[in-house]
Parts: C-alpha cells; sequence; structure tokens
C-alpha cells in the first residue's frame, strides 16, 4: 500500500483496460517445455553457465534484498542476472508491451492478481508445474494460502509472491499503557479505546486529540480498501461468479458474474465505516488522508492506533521514527465476531518468450521457493509470504510486526482478481467520498456503485 502497492496501478488501468480484449484474442497455447536435462546432485542447484535472466521490477526494498544475494545466486548457478529497474508507472506498460510485442526482452515479469487470468490465457507466462517436479520443490504449502491462490488459474501456478500486503492494527504501547487502555481485540472496544483518548488539550473548547487515524482519501484506493475490510468481515462480497468468490453461483462462470454492491452486506459494512468516521472514532482529517499522511500522523505519535499495512512496518519502525521504540502490532478487530482481511502485493512469473526459462524458474526457486534465503531475505527488508518465517521466534523478537502480520494472513482472501476491477475502483470512490461529505446517503452510493460495477461487467463480456 504504502509505495504505491496497490493503487498505482490506477496509472495504467486504461491501457491494460484497452487491451484486455486483445489478451483475449491472442490466446496461443504455451509451448511444452522439458524438464532440464541438468543432473544437480541432492542439496546443490543446477547450474545453467551461460544462461541470462533478465527481471524487470522497480527500485524497491525488495529489490534492494535482491542485490544483496545476488552473487551467490550467481555464482551457484552460473546464471547471469540483469535486475532491470524502471520508475514503478513505467514498469507495467513495458511489461505490456513487452508481452504483446513478443519481444521477450524480459525473463521474468512482475505479476499482479488482477492480470493472472488473462496472462495465462493469452499465453504470455509459463505455469510453474511446467519446470518443478512437484509443489514441495519450491515449499509451496509453507506460503500462505490466500497469498498463493492469487497466482493459480484452472488448476496451474503462474507466479509465487515477492510480497503480501495485509491490514494489521498499529498502536503505540506507551500511550496505551499511560492511559490505561487495553488493546482491543473487537471492534465495540476499538470504539471505546479511540473515543477515550479524545481531548481538548489546549483549553480552548475544541477537541484537538484523537484516538485513531484512517486514510480515507479517494482517488489513490485508500477509501475503498477501508470499505473492503468491513466487506469482507460482513461476509460480502463484490460479485458473484468470480473464481474465489466464498460463494460463487457458478464459479468463474461469466454468465453468472453479477455485482453484488446491492446487498445488505455491503450496504451494512460502509454504513458501519461511515458511522466511526462521523462519531470522531478516526480523526476527522482521515478524509483527506492518504497512506503515506495516515501513517506519519501515527509515526509522529499524535495518536495512539492505526490501522494500516504489513509494508509500512518498516517505515514506521525505521530510523527516523519518533516512536520507534514504543510501537506494537495486532491483529485487526473483530467485527460481529469476524476477523477478515484482504491480500494483495505483487508476484513473479515467467515470459513465454524467455531465451532460458528453466534458468526464470530456478531464479525464482532459488529467491522465492526457498525457506532459508527467504530468510535471509527477510533481514535484507522483504516483505515474507511464508508461515515458518512470519511466526519463527527468532525474526519476531527482530520484527514486531510479524506476529500481527502472520495472524492476519491466516484470514485473508485476495482482492477481486479480474483486471477490471482497477477500472472500477476510479469510479467507485467518488461515490464512497460523498457519503462522507454527507452529500449521498449509503443506499445511494451502493445502488450507483452497483450500477457501475455491472456495466463493467457487461462491458467485458462476463455477462451473456
Amino acid at each position: 500500500m504504502a509505495r504505491g502497492k496497490f493503487f498505482a496501478v490506477l496509472c495504467v488501468s486504461l491501457l491494460m483496460f484497452s487491451v484486455s480484449s486483445f489478451l483475449m484474442a491472442g490466446k496461443k497455447d504455451a509451448p511444452e517445455k522439458e524438464k532440464p536435462a541438468v543432473e544437480v546432485k541432492e542439496g546443490e542447484w543446477p547450474r545453467y553457465p551461460g544462461a541470462k535472466v533478465n527481471f524487470l521490477w522497480y527500485p524497491s526494498p525488495e529489490m534492494e534484498a535482491i542485490k544483496k544475494l545476488l552473487p551467490e545466486f550467481e555464482e551457484l548457478t552460473g546464471i547471469e542476472v540483469t535486475l532491470s529497474e524502471l520508475p514503478h508507472e513505467d514498469v507495467f506498460k513495458k511489461r505490456m508491451m513487452d508481452a504483446v510485442s513478443g519481444a521477450g526482452e524480459f525473463d521474468i515479469y512482475p505479476l499482479q492478481p488482477s492480470v493472472t487470468r488473462n496472462f495465462a490465457d493469452s499465453g504470455y507466462i509459463l505455469p510453474l508445474d511446467d519446470f518443478w517436479s512437484s509443489p514441495a520443490e519450491v515449499e509451496y504449502d509453507d506460503i500462505f494460502e490466500g497469498v498463493r491462490t492469487m497466482y493459480e488459474y484452472k488448476g496451474k501456478v503462474y507466479g509465487l509472491s515477492l510480497y503480501p500486503d495485509v491490514l494489521m492494527l498499529f498502536y503505540n504501547k506507551k500511550m496505551m499503557d499511560d492511559a490505561g487502555q487495553p488493546i482491543p481485540d473487537t471492534f465495540e472496544e476499538f470504539e471505546k479505546v479511540s473515543k477515550s483518548f479524545m481531548k481538548d488539550t489546549d483549553g480552548d473548547g475544541k477537541i484537538d486529540q484523537w484516538g485513531s487515524v484512517l486514510n480515507l482519501k479517494g482517488g489513490d484506493w485508500s477509501l475503498m480498501l477501508n470499505f473492503a475490510l468491513f466487506m469482507y468481515m460482513n461476509n460480502g462480497d463484490w460479485f458473484g461468479g468470480q473464481i474465489g468468490a466464498d460463494n460463487p453461483v457458478s464459479a468463474g462462470d461469466p454468465m453468472y458474474m453479477h455485482a453484488m454492491l446491492d446487498d445488505k452486506k455491503a450496504i451494512e459494512a460502509y454504513s458501519y465505516l461511515v458511522k466511526l468516521y462521523k462519531d470522531q472514532v478516526f480523526m476527522p482529517g482521515s478524509i483527506t488522508f492518504s497512506f503515506f499522511e495516515a501513517m506519519e500522523t501515527f509515526a509522529i505519535g499524535k495518536v495512539p492506533t492505526y490501522i494500516g499495512f504489513a509494508d509500512q512496518a518498516p517505515m514506521i519502525l525505521g530510523p527516523d521514527s519518533l516512536v520507534k521504540g514504543d510501537v506494537r502490532v495486532a491483529p485487526v478487530p473483530t467485527w460481529k465476531g469476524v476477523r477478515r482481511s484482504f491480500t494483495g502485493g505483487w508476484g513473479a512469473s515467467i515470459s513465454s518468450k524467455s531465451e532460458d526459462p528453466e534458468a526464470a524458474y530456478t531464479f525464482l526457486r532459488y529467491f522465492y521457493g526457498n525457506v532459508e534465503n527467504q530468510k535471509k531475505l527477510s533481514k535484507f527488508g522483504q516483505t515474507p509470504s511464508r508461515a515458518s518465517i512470519l511466526f519463527d521466534p527468532e525474526l519476531q523478537k527482530e520484527f514486531v510486526w510479524y506476529e500481527g502480520m502472520g495472524e492476519m494472513l491466516n484470514y485473508v482472501k485476495p482482492i477481486p482478481i479480474i483486471p477490471e476491477f482497477e477500472e472500477y475502483v476510479t469510479g467507485l470512490e467518488p461515490f464512497l467520498t460523498e457519503v462522507l461529505l454527507g452529500r449521498m446517503t449509503v443506499e445511494e452510493s451502493m445502488m450507483q456503485s452497483n450500477k457501475l460495477l455491472d456495466d463493467i461487467l457487461i462491458r467485458a463480456g462476463y455477462q451473456k
């Protein structure tokens, strides 16, 4: 979320939408790949002397972590690796041009869950099943189910997680202890704790201190994602017929893919978020806050609690943090007895035009399919996707957010996995904002949002 992991895809959503029909029309079968004819002794990595692998990504903690292990990998395997770093907004355009043209400049693509199925159907990426002897080769079951399913399609695996995103409850232990307040486990408790911190500190008769902050700004996925949190805890969903939906009529069948935001569960979910905002459970300025602004408000000690994303933890607890020694992390409080959230993030896939796909697979297996190497990457700033890492007692001492992050990843499902969802968010958020501003009712915003989503689904060909 911070660093644009979810919402930066908006800058290319129009491009994605404009080529989506081409992607489907350009469907081709991926070529059969033979297993590499390389003799490997037990405990050793396969060698591909002279092979070259080009990984497209953007400057990030993940890329910096890879760089630290790269000399060791190249020495072990004989593979020469190029890390092509482009500005975040340019990565997706470059990947799309390379995939559609078949140029084959890159061997490994970054893969967001929303395009997995289209890229797979179009033959632009290869299933990892073509290369491994079994999923155990990449310790697949150690990856949280809600994370790994984002890159699965039609019984095949098309990517390994680069990192996941998940919401957690950050809290300032010193502020909570000084006020004698407990760590809230339910949202009812969260409301009481937050309101207990509301104070007029300068005596002018106006409240100037609050108990929490939330990013509720429209236009950057902030508001939509916080709505999704409560909708999922209320067992609501965006649309039926989605692959991976909780109760699809006919999973993945376009005939049944219809919007569900007119359902009472979605209406109840947004009504509760609006209530929290209007009751000043979150400071009033939250309506203008992006991810970074909300995070910064907590990181400078203005409020004792913040519901934020796992990838923000290194910044909140970084060397410049004013609250570094006081921050702790817990799972998001339950609502209606349910603790659930969503996950997103990014994976990595192998281009079908790669000249050295076995070498590309070896790269993915080494960096993202091996627990011990993932532990090393975590030490260098990589956000892990694996239970054995997040629940490692020694690592939890060093990274105080690992335990809370691991707990939340037990309760997640992916955000919608169709590319049209990115277009939908740009139209949804203005309706949600109008409610916070008092210019529209929750019911009106949900009905209009539902119609917008159905129109997009119909135009994309999901409904017959």
